[in-house]
């Protein structure tokens, strides 16, 4: 019985060299996704990518690449719950790009591949638009077409990889003057047409719906931006800088939570006449419905919601980079009387916890039990003991209030300010937490509020008169931090205060406070006043795409003139005329040389009507074509040969 034939490995058709260019250009594809795989899929991927770069790589049997391709989206199937929304489906699209190499054999595969992965480039608009993600599509688009000369071309040295690096820049920049008159110009939607709304969270930092110890100090070693303001006039005080965001009535024992009552919008509103500060907030995405603003907030966007506990939230989560204006009213007493259910929600404690804060509330209740002799002797108590504003605090374990309050005694703003709640809601006053940010950087133009800034606070229920009233327990322990900042307080690496360090850092925000504010927030609305300098108040979509069309075919012209002067340019080689015109004289002495005929043809043509000068032809022919079609020839010699090509002359036939 015959035996079956083993199928043959495919022969590769491309050049190591080209490989490794593919290669490079699909790495250079994935990298920012990485940071968002789950290490295992990232691991397998790298490892995909070295062993196709390496000297012992041969194509697998066509089962087991259908099985590593199944594997790879059950992965992502099952690491995501479905493929469809924005990390599922890039993530899916890098596999499929990665796993694709294993049968790179011929130049379509690698062309294919190449092609693919100015898509994975421009996935990652889908959860970046900084400055750093348009430079990395530039760069991508640009190593893309690079590579795509090096496959047509076959081969590339090293002497060369600059050539083609240049090449690939001539074949981009054409095409920047057509992109910039589509950006300004195509007609947008109100909506993104491809910002899919989606919940993941992940490599989103920021204040959360929730507090624990440890929470906001967390985010004391990001140093990243939350928002930037610009105020219409003077600026307040750094100490009056409350950034209101989410309020936490529940408590559990270890861990505050939102009231279900949060989300309904409050009857009393303050009035837009008695707003005193209008300011622009510039909000960095953070996945979450939350919007920031002073107390009180009279003039807000409209696609938002004034809360009970006058939260404002965006109707939906903050996806992208948001620009609202806020008017706030800083004199507004929120002292409408809430109804028995809020205010038993904000005197609510969990039994079994706080029982030695308990005992020091009630002695301090048969001092004086008033209201406002009760949170000054909290206050006092925070600054009379010895009590620490600092990030590395003990763990509280058992019971985190009493722990806090009588062991450790050290701790960030939100231990104060939960301990401080807690006690006022042991001595019978309604109290809850509020979170948000506290202070900022003036950085010239606008205030940058960082995440190192978050902060939490109290507020108390003080009667009709007065209502809810903000009370900052860490303002009594550290007073800088309310009047300097949090980096004034806390001890932190001299390097990270070093002068050039925080200068740069602030001058890179500049240029990306420039960016979100000319190129991201760019919307239908900015573009309808786009000729507005020029007189022309407004314009409509049909006059856009009209001057968009004109725009695009004048940009198309000069492209075709640039390139046609370009490549007269190119060509307007001394060498070349001086062939041309000798091919010329060779047709005036009878010799037949068509267009299309290549020097070699010629040669033999001029050997052939005159024998005795064939030694001649030969070395000036021979000069020629190295020049043209091999490594070239030097200065010298091309000077050499353009003076033979002029001064040859066919001999008299006898």
């Amino acid at each position: 019985m015959a035996e079956l034939a083993v199928p043959a490995q495919p022969k590769l058709l491309i050049p190591r060299q080209v490989m490794l260019w593919v290669m490079a250009t699909s790495a250079f594809a994935i990298l920012p996704h990485l940071t968002r795989m789950p290490v295992l899929l990232a691991v397998g991927l790298i490892a995909v990518i070295a062993w196709r770069i390496s000297h012992i790589y041969r194509n697998p049997h066509w089962v087991l690449r259908t099985i590593t391709v199944l594997c790879a989206v059950f992965i992502v199937f099952w690491l995501h719950g479905g493929l469809w929304g924005r990390l599922p489906g890039s993530q899916l699209l890098c596999c499929m790009l990665i796993l694709k190499s294993l049968e790179l054999n011929r130049p379509r595969d690698a062309m294919l591949m190449v092609s693919l992965s100015f898509f994975v480039v421009a996935t990652w608009f889908l959860f970046s638009q900084s400055p750093l993600t348009f430079i990395y599509l530039v760069a991508g688009t640009w190593l893309g077409l690079t590579t795509m000369i090096v496959i047509n071309r076959g081969n590339c040295k090293r002497k060369e990889v600059r050539t083609m690096f240049v090449q690939g820049a001539r074949l981009a920049l054409p095409a920047i003057p057509l992109a910039v008159a589509l950006f300004f110009l195509f007609p947008r939607l109100s909506v993104p047409l491809w910002g899919i709304q989606g919940g993941e969270l992940e490599g989103v930092t920021g204040l959360s719906s929730t507090m624990s110890p440890g929470d906001i100090s967390n985010l004391f070693i990001d140093d990243g931006p939350a928002f930037r303001v610009t105020f219409d006039g003077p600026q307040p005080t750094q100490s009056e800088l409350y950034w209101r965001g989410p309020v936490l009535t529940r408590f559990d024992g270890r861990r505050w939570t939102q009231s279900i009552y949060s989300s309904v919008p409050t009857r009393v509103k303050p009035d837009r006449d008695d707003a005193d500060i209008s300011y622009e907030i510039e909000l960095e995405p953070h996945r979450r419905q939350w919007l920031f603003a002073l107390d009180y907030p009279a003039v807000y966007p409209s696609e938002s919601r004034l809360g009970l506990d006058y939260q404002l939230r965006s109707v939906r989560p903050v996806s992208s980079v948001k620009r609202y204006r806020i008017s706030s009213d800083t004199d507004f007493r929120d002292n409408k009387m809430p109804n028995s259910t809020l205010l038993n929600e904000a005197l609510r404690l969990p039994d079994g916890t706080g029982s030695r804060a308990r005992q020091l509330v009630a002695e301090w209740q048969a001092e004086d039990d008033s209201h406002q002799a009760i949170i000054q002797t909290a206050l006092r108590y925070f600054r009379d003991n010895p009590f620490f504003y600092r990030l590395d605090s003990l763990p509280l374990l058992n019971d985190p209030i009493d722990e806090f309050l009588f062991d450790s005694r050290a701790g960030y703003c939100e231990h104060y300010a939960s301990a401080f709640t807690f006690l006022m809601r042991a001595a019978g006053i309604p109290a809850r937490v509020v979170t948000g940010y506290q202070g900022g950087y003036d950085n010239g133009e606008y205030f940058l509020v960082r995440q190192s800034d978050a902060h939490a606070w109290a507020e108390v229920w003080l009667g009709d008169e007065r209502g809810w009233t903000r009370v900052d327990p860490t303002s009594w322990v550290a007073p800088d931090r309310v009047q300097q900042g949090s980096r004034a307080v806390v001890d932190v690496p001299n390097w990270l205060h070093a002068p050039w360090l925080v200068d740069m850092r602030n001058q890179i925000d500049k240029v990306r406070h420039w960016w979100n504010k000319n190129i991201v927030s760019f919307n239908a609305n900015r573009q309808s006043r786009l000729l507005q300098p020029w007189g022309i108040e407004r314009i409509d979509q049909r006059q856009l795409l009209l001057l968009l069309v004109v725009l695009s075919v004048i940009i198309s012209l000069l492209i075709f003139w640039w390139y046609r002067r370009a490549d007269h340019v190119r060509h307007h080689d001394p060498v070349v005329h001086a062939y041309h015109k000798l091919i010329r004289r060779l047709q005036r002495a009878g010799i037949s040389t068509p267009i299309y005929a290549g020097p070699q043809t010629v040669m033999r043509k001029v050997v052939a009507y005159c024998p005795v000068i064939q030694q001649q032809v030969e070395q000036l022919f021979t000069l020629y074509i190295q020049h043209r079609y091999a490594n070239g020839i030097s200065g010298h010699n091309q000077r050499v040969l353009v003076r033979g090509l002029n001064a040859f002359k066919l001999p008299k036939r006898s």
